[in-house]
């Protein structure tokens, strides 16, 4: 049996691990005292700058959506995880004002936004049906597991390094996804394999 489907669940783990929902999101907080200390960025500012950044993926998810639908969506998907990871190195390299930040920030949302679920679960419901719900649990847990997992890890790097280094180190993560999930995703979405995915003794999922 074509086991192709886990290649597909694989990476989309793996994606939604390293993507900009658990990368950006659960790591912002740290760089505060940092850019305080730096820049006197205010409580007031740090939360404008969350603000730009949801919506800046409010505008970007329904051309990311499109995207996808033409283009495919692992090629949107690992271009999604590059553009992350040079976003993160631009924020490490070029801030020099709390204004430049807010930018830079929300430049980095709108650009890495096809790293979202949004071309994972595309990916997802193309290929599971009668355990699609589940499988995209699974997607999810990705998130989860990196919003546990990274912000001690980098906290760590901040607190010895810097604020700036903790974002060149933060690079490497999307950085990782998009190779990783360009060797294991296939070309395209693995529908001949819905029957068998993830249904007990390879039932039929109709």
């Amino acid at each position: 049996m074509d086991h192709s489907w886990r290649r597909v669940l694989a990476g989309a783990i793996v994606g939604s691990a390293t993507g900009i929902s658990a990368v950006l999101l659960y790591t912002n907080g740290l760089f505060v005292a940092g850019l305080t200390q730096e820049f006197g960025l205010t409580r007031a500012q740090f939360g404008l700058g969350v603000l730009c950044v949801t919506l800046a993926l409010a505008a970007a998810n329904p051309f990311v959506g499109w995207a996808v639908d033409r283009f495919g969506p692992r090629v949107l998907s690992i271009a999604g995880l590059l553009m992350l990871s040079g976003g993160f190195v631009c924020l490490g390299v070029f801030v020099g004002s709390v204004q430049g930040y807010l930018v830079l920030q929300s430049l980095v949302a709108l650009c890495g936004a096809a790293s979202g679920p949004i071309a994972y679960t595309k990916f997802i419901g193309a290929t599971f049906t009668k355990r699609r719900g589940l499988a995209l649990g699974l997607t999810m847990t990705g998130i989860g597991l990196s919003a546990a997992v990274l912000p001690p890890i980098l906290a760590v790097v901040i607190a010895m390094r810097g604020w700036r280094t903790g974002y060149l180190a933060l690079a490497t993560i999307p950085l990782l996804g998009a190779v990783l999930t360009s060797f294991i995703f296939p070309r395209s979405p693995v529908v001949s394999e819905a029957r068998a995915a993830l249904s007990p003794r390879g039932s039929s999922a109709h």
